[in-house]
């Protein structure tokens, strides 16, 4: 079971230069390297005990690190008229073995026209194989709206959709 997310390192924060033919701003691109955390029970969170005076003696829950994650998170502004329902992006790196990694996302996020929101989502892949420095890029795809219409410029591989930056992780 998940329990919490510890930040092992600090977030790098990277503005999105230029104009962008999203329906997004993106104003903000973090990547963070977490920790996830989490606790297991113990047989009896509780046993019945007649020498405390409390009635009862509680067992301690293990909590462990079980595996480091990418975080990575869009703060976006909607800068259309209509309210976002789904978001459709990607991600993508190249990693010490000189893989391209691509992560694509479906984030269920409600924003309404002119509101800013975070968009945050985990990137499930071996931390050992990720370097320590890296140029890692994202792209908006796909908008669904409330009114169910659709914004889906950027669904091809155009390069000319991402934007790059470069991180180090500690």
């Amino acid at each position: 079971m998940v329990l919490g997310i510890e930040i092992v390192s600090p977030q790098v924060t990277a503005s999105q230069s230029g104009g962008s033919v999203w329906p997004l701003e993106v104003k903000d691109f973090q990547v963070s390297l977490v920790n996830v955390v989490s606790q297991t029970a113990s047989g009896g969170s509780s046993m019945p005990s007649t020498s405390m005076p409390s009635g009862g003696m509680t067992m301690p829950d293990t909590v462990k690190s079980e595996s480091r994650q990418l975080v990575l998170a869009l703060k976006c502004k909607n800068t259309s008229s209509k309210q976002t329902s789904v978001i459709y992006w990607e991600s993508r790196f190249t990693d010490s073995g000189q893989h391209l990694v691509v992560k694509q996302f479906k984030t269920k996020k409600k924003i309404n026209p002119g509101k800013d929101e975070m968009i945050e989502e985990h990137l499930l892949y071996d931390t050992n194989l990720i370097p320590s420095s890296l140029k890692i890029g994202f792209r908006i795809m796909k908008v669904e709206y409330s009114d169910k219409t659709v914004w889906d410029e950027c669904t091809k591989e155009d390069e000319s959709c991402f934007v790059y930056k470069n991180y180090t992780l500690q």
